[in-house]
């Protein structure tokens, strides 16, 4: 990373554990997160109310699997504590033999696929390869001749487009990029190299964004536009949106918003060598050049090698779509089936809790029937069940893992336990079980410092909104509901808390909007002190943020929890750190990981005093 890139990274990270947040945009207000459309004849965006374009649903046993081993899959993934399942699906034969999603989530609603988009980015560059557009032996320099100065020219002449597609660019200007500049093509092409191109695989989203850009400058089209035609209408695929730059080119490595089921399509579209229903959208031979081993990955991150923007899995021949924090899309030819997870876990990268369940499920011995099973009552009604019962650990096991002045003490049964899947499943308490939320109504509190934000920090940097803090907390009860006001700078959102269940609406952060789903619970710390829970979960996203609110009658003590949070984050900005080590002799201070670590704890986990206000001021 060059010297000016550096800097301005150890700008950004300072500013974020000293929680600057309204100096943190270094590009100015930049629109990125639009609103899923509820409008189906908006152009573009419509949403497929209808069962046209929907994928075949057939029992498992047609297809040749046992319903009771899916169950077991089906379970284990969604009962983890450390996943975070959203939604899951399974495929075999092109129909879909099983899915679920944990509640609040659904598979209606459209998720971020983080860098699981870095997968159709390729699947653009076949369609532009074969329409003549470009070849993958193209010089990035050639294609940009406009926008490169003879030295870069000359420094990046043997940069091309098979570098990009492998991760082997060794260019130094990475995904920080994105945070801290708004040029991003001018950022990649005047940054320099980390190694030779095609030496090595390294890891750089800005690779997949620099083919994103390249469509751009060879079409004057964005991705999304390039694609409509030729793959996503097809396909029909018509319920997404891809995060553009500050210049407004589509991320490429990042950004895309797609319907589970969608996700499952061009996963199928993989599976049969880029063709959909007897229409060849993609070359068959791209499709294999995409899903075969080009590059040797760190084995932290990836056991068995990269392709063109798609990971190898274990079975050969079988290959991944992959983005952090648990989107994927399993591919495996051999079985006839496909697989697809959106989650919230704490993992980047392939090498995750999710595959090693797929793996374990579905290991090199594994071989399901050729032909249909006889029908298999108990284990189809046990799936069933299983996919009926999904939800969120957080809402299945009401005390989470974060304690609150050394933890909660643990209430007894509460009223509508159950049993499911062996798990002991505790009905959240309603308003009549919580005296202490009446004394709530018409209660303001004003924070001693501002701080945090309704919006997990996690998003605040994926979509350049950061907020002023949180100033000031309002409840009120009305038509059986509790209401919480959270009053940021220039931001104040009324959310109702779901107790029982969930309730959705929305939330609105400098402009942009954020579907979401409220619970509450009331519990007591070790004191004795009524402690409020309420999480809103970010239901395009992989993210929760959590409030837990200690009720000290005129004085209130606010945690703010996110999850994915610290670790993810942590081990986020330790990468960043590793390529700034050149600035160490003068920002010593700033580089102590010790430093960095309470610094950001007390960044993520964040904790607010608050006190009562005038209701009327």
């Amino acid at each position: 990373m060059d010297l000016k890139y550096q800097v301005k990274t150890l700008d950004f990270i300072n500013k974020i554990i000293n929680r600057r947040a309204d100096e943190l945009s270094f590009i100015g207000p930049v629109m990125s997160k639009a609103a899923m459309p509820q409008d189906a004849a908006m152009p573009h965006f419509a949403a497929h109310k209808s069962e046209e374009g929907k994928l075949a649903r057939c029992t498992p046993e047609e297809q040749g699997v046992d319903s009771g081993y899916l169950a077991s899959f089906v379970r284990e993934l969604s009962e983890s504590d450390e996943i975070h399942l959203h939604t899951v699906m399974v495929l075999r034969g092109g129909r879909v033999i099983a899915e679920g999603s944990c509640r609040p989530y659904d598979s209606d609603t459209w998720h971020v696929c983080h860098s699981l988009s870095k997968s159709v980015t390729g699947l653009a560059v076949g369609i532009a390869i074969e329409e003549g557009l470009l070849k993958e032996n193209d010089r990035i320099v050639d294609i940009f001749r406009g926008k490169v100065g003879l030295f870069q020219q000359l420094r990046k002449k043997n940069l091309t487009v098979r570098h990009l597609l492998t991760m082997s660019s060794g260019v130094s200007f990475n995904e920080t990029g994105a945070v801290t500049e708004e040029d991003w093509v001018k950022g990649y092409l005047e940054s320099g190299f980390l190694f030779d191109p095609g030496e090595r695989f390294y890891y750089n989203s800005m690779n997949s964004y620099m083919l994103s850009a390249a469509i751009r400058e060879l079409t004057g089209q964005n991705l999304t536009e390039y694609l409509m035609p030729r793959l996503f209408h097809p396909m029909g695929i018509t319920t997404l949106y891809w995060q553009k730059c500050p210049r407004g080119i589509d991320a490429g490595g990042w950004g895309l918003y797609l319907l589970p089921e969608d996700m499952a399509k061009l996963g199928l579209l993989m599976l049969n060598g880029g063709s959909w229903n007897g229409r060849q959208l993609v070359r068959a031979d791209w499709i294999g050049e995409m899903s075969r081993k080009w590059m040797d990955t760190p084995k932290e991150i990836g056991l068995y090698g990269y392709g063109y923007q798609v990971w190898m899995c274990e079975r050969p021949g079988s290959f991944q779509f992959n983005g952090m924090l648990g989107q994927n899309v399993f591919i495996y030819p051999d079985l006839d089936m496909v697989i697809v997870t959106t989650a919230g876990s704490e993992e980047l990268f392939q090498v995750s809790g999710i595959s090693e369940v797929v793996e374990r499920y579905f290991p090199l011995e594994y071989r399901p029937s050729k032909k249909p099973l006889p029908k298999n009552a108990a284990g189809f009604q046990a799936l069933c069940r299983a996919q009926e019962e999904m939800c969120c650990p957080e809402e299945r096991i009401p005390w989470d893992r974060h304690s609150y002045r050394g933890g909660w003490r643990r209430p007894g049964p509460l009223r509508g336990s159950r049993q499911a899947g062996g798990q002991s499943v505790r009905h959240p308490l309603c308003l009549a079980d919580a005296p202490a939320l009446r004394g709530l109504d018409h209660r303001v509190y004003e924070m001693e410092r501002p701080g945090g934000s309704i919006l997990p920090l996690f998003l605040q940097c994926i979509h350049n909104n950061y907020t002023g803090g949180i100033e000031r907390l309002a409840f009120a009860y009305r038509d059986g509901h509790l209401y919480i006001t959270v009053t940021e700078k220039n931001n104040s959102n009324t959310v109702p808390v779901g107790f029982g269940k969930a309730v959705r609406t929305q939330v609105c952060i400098n402009g942009e909007l954020y579907r979401i789903a409220c619970t509450g619970k009331v519990r007591e710390d070790e004191d004795g002190v009524p402690v409020l829970v309420i999480r809103f979960y970010y239901l395009e996203e992989a993210n929760v943020r959590t409030f837990k609110i200690a009720l000290r009658g005129e004085r209130i003590t606010v945690m703010l929890l996110e999850q994915p949070g610290r670790k993810m984050i942590l081990e986020g900005v330790g990468t960043v750190l590793s390529g700034v080590k050149g600035l160490v002799g003068t920002v010593t201070n700033v580089l102590d990981s010790e430093y960095i670590e309470y610094k950001i704890r007390s960044t993520i986990d964040v904790a607010l005093e608050g006190k009562a206000a005038d209701p009327e001021n």
